[in-house]
């Protein structure tokens, strides 16, 4: 056997069980480190104890008119489609099928 080809580049020891396996030189990638980062080192904690108190009421308003503003943005959407579609319903539209 040639020795090259048994040997894990980054570390040299033989036998790795795959290319994966963890050793001591061992260099995470991007998403093994975005996930310790999000869920390993991640701890639960409350909306009040997060944002400061002085902040707290005005966001939590913030968060209700942005709500609000985007539910009238979505009906207003539906409204406006389900009346343009039956109007323009007999134009020829393109069959992708």
């Amino acid at each position: 056997m040639n020795d090259s080809f048994d040997r894990y580049s980054s570390c040299k020891v033989i036998d790795h069980s795959t290319a994966y396996s963890l050793c001591e030189n061992h260099i995470s990638s991007k998403v093994e480190d975005l996930h310790k980062i999000l869920v390993e080192s991640t701890k639960k904690v409350s909306f009040d104890k997060r944002v400061y108190e002085c902040y707290n009421v005005k966001f939590k308003y913030n968060i209700i008119v942005i709500s609000e503003d985007t539910q009238q943005i979505i009906f207003r959407t539906q409204l406006f489609v389900n009346h343009y579609a039956p109007l323009h319903e007999q134009r020829d539209t393109p069959n992708f099928t």
